[in-house]
């Protein structure tokens, strides 16, 4: 067992300082952050968004509710035209600048998920710019750990033209560096990134009989539409009908992410850049997040859902009860982390929602990462109504994603603005 080094919050060692200074610098704004924006998002146009970029979005995820697919039927319902599902955009703001994968003797990292806050549907058509920006930096290494740990985060908005929110975002990871002082090697990336199938648990196979009840959640499942909820008629303790996704293989994740970004010559030809990226089986250079896909053809490898797999999937869920005269008003996921070293006592907020407000959950925490031949049954609980600070009628969700083994895959903490008959 090799020997670690033990970090003290606050203290930072010489070989960790400068790169600790720049990005304390960055948070502070002495400096350009050099990061992207945080939660999986890209940094958006400001435009009007088409018919088409939101049709694409939708059928992706749910090609069944005719309310996100179907432009006459959403004008008949009551829409200027297509409506976005929860998700399709946002603009988390700008963190600072990740740490250098090779900082340490091994480098550990984790999207702790994302939370989106709607004020109002996104329908085509709609003008979106980005709006203010603001970063989280911070230290959460725990006292005497083997791990040095950050959160990078930020929030950012998404604007009308008038200068209204119309979204906001919340995302963050978590960078996180251990170093051997034994004179051990360190790592090279790619035995860094083998935790991806080293020591992920079994893949699921379906049996017959499980593909009967796969089929038998299908016909059961309910797409309220026009048929209007009224916030009066909700009861808390209510749980909704559910979904079934999946189980969802390797070629449905090609289809759903594909390889959204590729290397080019003058990288493939940069030692220092290849030093910190992963090498799949067959020699081939993948970017960081590829080896979702890439680990598939290593032993005892496979594909592993992103960050955001069964988030997409449950929401079906909540769209499908809420009917055609609500919006859903927050859209958020957890998921359980990769890495051992970051199953930490840090939690991020309602990772334990399940716990905390589902009957019968209490001790049934996140406790399985989706992967290659897992299916996705969508589950909700209505947990709270409210009156929010907008005057809007609110119901507070909690939906999880959970297999066919009962292991909890995804917790999406979500919240959905009705129709009053009192409006």
């Amino acid at each position: 067992m090799a020997e670690m080094q033990k970090f003290t919050p606050g203290v930072y060692l010489d070989w960790e300082k400068d790169e600790v200074q720049l990005r304390l610098d960055q948070a502070a704004g002495k400096v350009p952050s050099g990061g992207g924006p945080m939660g999986g998002f890209k940094m958006p146009d400001p435009k009007p968004y088409t018919f088409e970029e939101i049709y694409e979005y939708n059928h992706k995820w749910d090609p069944f509710n005719p309310l996100f697919n179907d432009r006459d039927y959403a004008i008949k319902a009551g829409y200027k035209g297509l409506p976005a599902m929860p998700g399709f955009a946002g603009m988390a703001g700008a963190g600072v600048q990740g740490f250098p994968k090779d900082i340490a003797s091994k480098f550990f990292y984790t999207n702790d998920g994302t939370d989106i806050y709607l004020y109002k549907p996104v329908v085509e058509g709609d003008f979106l710019k980005r709006g203010e920006s603001k970063t989280d930096f911070r230290e959460v290494t725990e006292p005497g750990s083997t791990v040095r740990a950050w959160y990078m985060g930020g929030e950012g908005t998404m604007v009308d033209e008038a200068g209204n929110v119309v979204i906001k975002a919340i995302g963050n990871t978590r960078d996180c560096y251990s170093k051997f002082i034994d004179g051990t090697p360190d790592l090279t990336y790619t035995e860094n990134m083998s935790a991806w199938y080293d020591y992920f648990p079994p893949m699921h196979y379906t049996t017959d009989d499980e593909w009967d009840y796969i089929r038998e959640l299908w016909k059961k499942e309910e797409i309220r539409g026009g048929d209007k909820l009224y916030w009066e008629d909700v009861q808390v303790g209510t749980f909704m009908p559910e979904t079934c996704s999946g189980p969802i293989g390797y070629m449905e994740m090609i289809a759903l992410y594909g390889n959204r970004m590729g290397f080019t010559r003058e990288q493939l030809s940069d030692p220092k850049f290849l030093k910190t990226q992963f090498r799949d089986a067959s020699g081939n250079y993948l970017f960081e997040t590829a080896i979702h896909l890439g680990t598939r053809n290593w032993p005892n490898g496979r594909m592993v859902w992103y960050n955001d797999t069964g988030a997409r999937h449950v929401m079906r869920t909540v769209t499908n009860y809420i009917g055609d005269a609500g919006y859903v008003s927050r859209f958020c996921w957890r998921f359980f982390p990769f890495f051992k070293e970051m199953r930490t006592s840090f939690v991020p907020l309602d990772y334990d929602l399940i716990t905390r407000v589902v009957p019968g959950y209490e001790n049934r925490p996140l406790n399985r990462h989706g992967s290659e031949g897992d299916t996705c049954i969508g589950k909700a609980y209505i947990y709270n109504k409210r009156i929010d600070e907008l005057g809007r009628h609110v119901i507070d969700i909690c939906a999880w994603g959970e297999t066919l083994d009962g292991d909890i895959v995804q917790v999406c903490p979500m919240a959905a603005v009705l129709p009053s008959r009192g409006e």
